[in-house]
């Protein structure tokens, strides 16, 4: 898979079957890769930590060995949410938004940095995607 050029320099992808890992170089040694590209389940990724942190689906504060990443799987809304929760038909979105926070991060924006994004394809164009971004505090 052919990753957006701002990806290439900081993330390294790894696959194994349907699954797609892509991790940012500089936490490779702090994440269970093997488990992740296994489908361990996000809140598996590292030391659940307490927090007040709330969104459409579960989100957890996890701690790992260079520091807190938030961990959630990627669920939709509104009318396609009824009808598929957890799966997307574009299967780059999460690349490129992992492109783009970098993009943003180089022009000196405060984004947090992500840190692990997993695809698993599930179906003929369906994915489902889990994703963990560095803990911002405050």
């Amino acid at each position: 898979m052919l990753l957006p050029s701002p990806l290439a320099e900081t993330h390294e992808l790894r696959e194994s079957g349907a699954v797609s890992v892509l991790v940012r170089r500089d936490w490779l040694d702090a994440l269970p890769l093997e488990s992740l590209l296994e489908g361990a389940p996000v809140d598996t990724w590292g030391a659940a930590r307490e927090h007040e942190l709330r969104g459409r689906a579960a989100v957890h504060v996890l701690g790992t060995p260079r520091g807190e990443i938030v961990a959630k799987q990627l669920t939709r809304g509104g009318l396609l949410g009824a009808l598929g929760r957890r799966t997307y038909l574009d299967g780059g979105r999460s690349w490129r938004e992992a492109a783009l926070a970098e993009q943003l991060a180089a022009a000196g924006c405060p984004t947090p940095a992500v840190v692990a994004v997993r695809r698993t394809r599930v179906g003929p164009g369906l994915s489902c995607w889990d994703l963990a971004t560095a803990r911002v505090v405050g």
